[in-house]
């Protein structure tokens, strides 16, 4: 029970710690914490409903199984010594062989289940099966050890949630992946567009405008429509262009995107004259990115293919020397 409750307290202390940094509490961690109360709830109430370890001082009577021996194990003790003790307990039909319980080479073991087949050898009441309550003069002590899986349970709960907190953080380094090569791959034709509207006279941020536009109107969205929704609300909120542009160069966070932002700066600042120039190079450098990029991705996947196909290639020979082999 102890486990159980320093396992509540360090919950408590974390969600007191994460309110008090006020850090938001996200729908992973409510899950987190969700499941290590359930099952620690579990694991305590198993632990208060279980048996108590139960001690007898006056000696022990088992009632015999009429078909079956049975195994108990003891935890035997005076005052002085100690030991644990297998005791076989023979079934009700065979009187006349006693089975001695098993012995452990220590002396006070030895000495015990001496003095429990000599006290069941003479005893007259064969239905039950005798443990003695005095060893030499010296009262013994019987405890009968109740095992109970409420550790357990609130152990499983903390593993399961360490799982957890693994499995999200792989999704969230994959999605995390995932959204960067999706960038990099739209980033040749983002850039295409824009130069495009800015050679057809449109000014920087009404380009950007245009592409949320047409973005807008695709019915599968990707990151980069999200990334030019956060930087066109930017714009409309009256924030500096220089400075909406910078985030945009953040929130993408790709080399490519901050290479395309810093001209997009400079021009701001120094004034428009190359800007179409340095975008047209730029564009012309981002689609032959795209083809080596193509080119490295056919590769990965023939690998891949290489595979199944070396698989094949095994179950094809096996047909065919298979059959020869068992016709020789």
């Amino acid at each position: 029970m102890i486990v159980q409750l320093l396992i509540f307290m360090i919950i408590i202390g974390a969600y007191l710690y994460l309110k008090s940094k006020k850090i938001k509490v996200t729908k992973n961690l409510r899950l987190i914490f969700l499941l290590l109360i359930i099952s620690n709830s579990l694991g305590l109430f198993l632990t208060l409903t279980s048996p108590k370890n139960t001690i007898y001082s006056d000696g022990l009577k088992i009632k015999r199984q009429e078909n079956e021996d049975k195994s108990e194990e003891f935890k035997v003790y005076s005052k002085k010594e100690h030991g644990k003790i297998y005791v076989n307990i023979p079934k009700l039909k065979e009187d006349e062989e006693e089975k001695a319980p098993s012995k452990v080479n220590k002396s006070f073991e030895t000495k015990v289940n001496e003095e429990i087949s000599a006290l069941n050898e003479n005893s007259k009441d064969k239905a039950y099966f005798y443990l003695p309550g005095t060893l030499n003069g010296k009262k013994l002590y019987w405890e009968k050890e109740y095992k109970s899986s409420g550790i357990i349970i609130s152990f499983l709960g903390i593993i399961l949630s360490l799982g957890l907190i693994v499995q999200k953080r792989q999704e969230a380094l994959n999605k995390k992946k995932l959204e960067e090569r999706e960038l990099l791959l739209e980033y040749p034709n983002f850039v295409m567009k824009f130069v495009l509207l800015i050679e057809a006279g449109l000014s920087i941020s009404q380009a950007f405008f245009q592409i949320y536009e047409d973005y807008s109107k695709k019915s599968k969205k990707n990151i980069l429509f999200e990334k030019l929704r956060i930087l066109c609300h930017q714009l409309q909120g009256g924030d500096s262009q220089i400075k909406c542009y910078n985030d945009f160069g953040k929130n993408c966070n790709q080399i490519k995107y901050k290479t395309f932002v810093t001209l997009l700066v400079q021009s701001s600042t120094r004034g428009n004259n190359q800007l179409l120039n340095l975008l047209e190079r730029e564009a012309i450098e981002a689609f032959e990115d795209r083809k080596r990029q193509a080119k490295i991705m056919g590769e990965v996947a023939s690998t891949k293919l290489l595979i199944p196909m070396i698989i094949m290639l095994i179950i094809v020979m096996a047909l065919v020397m298979i059959p020869a082999f068992f016709s020789m």
